[in-house]
């Protein structure tokens, strides 16, 4: 423990179990990579075995049932790394998963209320997320870098 001068945070924890080291930042960036190696394969063994052409599933055809578009997007929390987030998706149908999703995987002690661009710009409607996109989550603090976190703990 390090006392420190700052009244929002007067003492921070250093070294010893809290800090990742090495290995285990090797170890997280590895199962991040297969992570999303494996969904790729998923995603080409679909089209393989599918057995209706690619026309008909690409084509702009009612069917009785419209399945929801899900957008899968690259969280990480507010103030830290973007390579330091995870993979979630959420169904159009139910965007409030996201957040919920968000505050789970990112192990978060309150619940995620907002989500920013990497850029700082505050994401207000479902419309506004595309499938892929980098997103900051937070629990309603407003948007920092890990920079500006770093200097407020200090």
């Amino acid at each position: 423990l390090v006392p420190t001068k700052s009244a929002i945070q007067p003492i921070v924890v250093e070294g010893g179990w809290t800090e990742k080291n090495q290995e285990e930042v090797k170890l997280l960036e590895n199962i991040q990579h297969t992570e999303t190696h494996f969904s790729e394969v998923q995603a080409l063994q679909f089209k393989r075995s599918s057995p209706f052409s690619p026309k008909l599933l690409s084509g702009n055809r009612r069917c009785l049932y419209d399945q929801p578009a899900a957008k899968r997007v690259w969280a990480y929390l507010n103030g830290y790394k973007p390579k330091q987030g995870v993979y979630l998706s959420s169904a159009a149908l139910f965007p409030f998963q996201l957040l919920d999703n968000c505050t789970m995987r990112l192990n978060m002690q309150q619940p995620a209320k907002a989500l920013y661009t990497p850029d700082g710009e505050l994401l207000q409607s479902w419309d506004e997320i595309d499938r892929d996109m980098v997103l900051c989550v937070s629990a309603g603090k407003p948007f920092m870098t890990r920079e500006e976190r770093e200097k407020m703990a200090y």
